[in-house]
């Protein structure tokens, strides 16, 4: 799925009193989704202009920076290792939002 869908999803479950559970297993969705594209090879320019297109600011800013950060990260070869790089990245943006969240 793209990341603009689940930036979308990440502000509408904002004000839900389950954001805890499922705000930050759609963090997690748009973070997998994001790597899996970098692991691809993505084109960056491409994500950055989708993040853009985000009609809310926070929206644009967190897909821009999930974006940013998944293309500071190295691109690997092997399904294991990329696999390995997409499930890591994820499970970081889930362990800040649990936590953030309480």
């Amino acid at each position: 799925m793209k990341p603009a869908i689940f930036a979308f999803a990440i502000l509408a479950l904002g004000s839900s009193p389950t954001f805890a559970e499922d705000g930050c297993k759609t963090i997690g969705e748009a973070a997998r989704s994001i790597m899996q594209s970098r692991q691809q090879n993505a084109d960056m320019s491409g994500m950055i202009a989708m993040a853009e297109k985000q009609p809310d600011a926070e929206a644009r800013a967190m897909v821009k920076k999930m974006v940013i950060e998944a293309y500071s990260k190295p691109g690997f070869a092997t399904e294991s290792n990329q696999a390995r790089a997409v499930a890591e990245f994820s499970n970081e943006y889930q362990l800040a939002c649990y936590k953030s969240a309480g």
